[in-house]
């Protein structure tokens, strides 16, 4: 058996601690750059879809704002009106309807295939805004009564 004086055992255990407190020092620098990274990399990628999604909505919000105001639209006659949407779905592939109301809140033509014409949408909070805003269109997110699907409003 080998013999270890009493020195060299209490520099092999301070050699260990040392090394062992070096461990955990380095460990918790690497962990706290690592750290430090991922929410850079997490931050960046927030911001890069905040752009692209605000982007998506002010080029949304234009097509809506222009469709509004051709004057098929605005003539309130479903059979000009049912081809402009059906390509207005073509453009906005995430809008999963949009329709056209009269100033009653009457509607007359939509992209979901449905026969809405002449359902009443006047007591609605969306069509309440659009006439006493005098808008053509609204760009709130909509959640529909009845399909509790988002919903796209332009207006005539």
């Amino acid at each position: 058996m080998v013999k270890i004086g009493l020195f060299r055992k209490i520099l092999s255990i301070t050699l260990l601690i040392l090394l062992f407190g070096t461990w955990l020092i380095i460990r918790s620098l690497t962990l706290d750059h690592v750290e430090d990274q991922l929410r850079i990399q997490h931050q960046s990628h927030l911001n890069k879809l905040a752009s692209f999604t605000q982007e998506w909505l002010d080029s949304s919000q234009s097509l809506l704002e222009f469709t509004a105001s051709m004057r098929p639209i605005r003539s309130m006659v479903p059979l000009q009106q049912k081809p402009i949407l059906i390509q207005l779905k073509t453009y906005l592939p995430a809008n999963y309807h949009t329709m056209v109301l009269d100033r009653e809140g009457i509607s007359r033509v939509d992209t979901d295939g449905k026969d809405v014409e002449g359902s009443d949408f006047s007591d609605r909070d969306y069509f309440q805004a659009l006439k006493n805003e005098a808008l053509n269109y609204t760009t709130e997110i909509i959640i529909g009564r009845t399909s509790k699907k988002t919903n796209s409003h332009p207006g005539g």
